[in-house]
């Protein structure tokens, strides 16, 4: 499979990452100012898979790849108002899907380590829960919403999960297709850029599938089935 070049320039170095519409009653973030603030420059959202199938590669694979995405993203970006949503695929309810917003410093000093970071995870996780459709829709509704973003933040979102659904209820899987297939469709068309790592080679022709129904280019979305130092970046329009 070919995956885009870099559209950006990277500098590396060391990690990591969904919501409800109008649900995010459990999110880590500062309060909001009285007065209206000018748009963020970008956004990074971040989605991670804690479910069994994935937890165990965490520690060693994926939180290193999460620091370099931070950093790469960001030192990319000419603006300085800039923040990073942090979300899960295997969370205990859907108020949880988003669980952090903040700076990329903010991210640095809450989590250190990534044995800060996977405890804080695990603790809002269900490890048999990895309901991927519901949970990409709800991310992906979020950044369609932000009110703190405008039409020219620059926004991607990453996950980092096999994204084999966990959803047994057939007619619920479909239902939540439905709609993170709408919101995918509004997050497209304003230019966002959408990364998928660690890829199950059994799910990677789906989600072409549906990156191309949704209108995204080859090169406004990656799906990548391994994790690497140096990942695949899309291009941000």
């Amino acid at each position: 499979m070919n995956v885009p070049r870099l559209s950006f320039p990277i500098a590396l170095i060391a990690a990591i990452s969904m919501a409800l519409t109008g649900c995010v009653a459990k999110v880590e973030r500062q309060a909001k100012p009285m007065f209206k603030t000018k748009p963020l420059d970008a956004c990074l959202l971040i989605n991670v898979d804690l479910s069994q199938s994935f937890s165990h590669d965490f520690g060693e694979r994926a939180f290193p790849l999460l620091m370099t995405i931070v950093t790469e993203f960001f030192e990319a970006q000419t603006g300085n108002d800039c923040k990073v949503v942090l979300g899960q695929t295997s969370a205990t309810s859907a108020d949880q899907t988003v669980l952090f917003e903040g700076t990329p410093r903010q991210l640095r000093q809450r989590f250190k380590d990534p044995e800060a970071l996977s405890a804080f995870l695990m603790s809002k996780s269900d490890p048999n829960r990895s309901p991927i459709y519901e949970a990409m829709g709800n991310v992906i509704a979020y950044a369609n919403r932000m009110p703190d973003a405008g039409q020219d933040t620059k926004v991607l979102t990453v996950t980092i999960s096999d994204l084999i659904d966990s959803e047994s209820d057939v007619e619920k899987r479909k239902a939540h297709g439905r709609v993170l297939v709408d919101e995918l469709k509004t997050y497209q068309s304003a230019g966002h850029g959408l990364a998928l790592y660690y890829v199950a080679l059994s799910e990677t022709d789906k989600w072409t599938e549906i990156m191309d129904h949704c209108g995204f280019e080859r090169g406004q979305y990656v799906i990548a089935n391994t994790l690497t130092d140096q990942p695949p970046m899309p291009r941000l329009d």
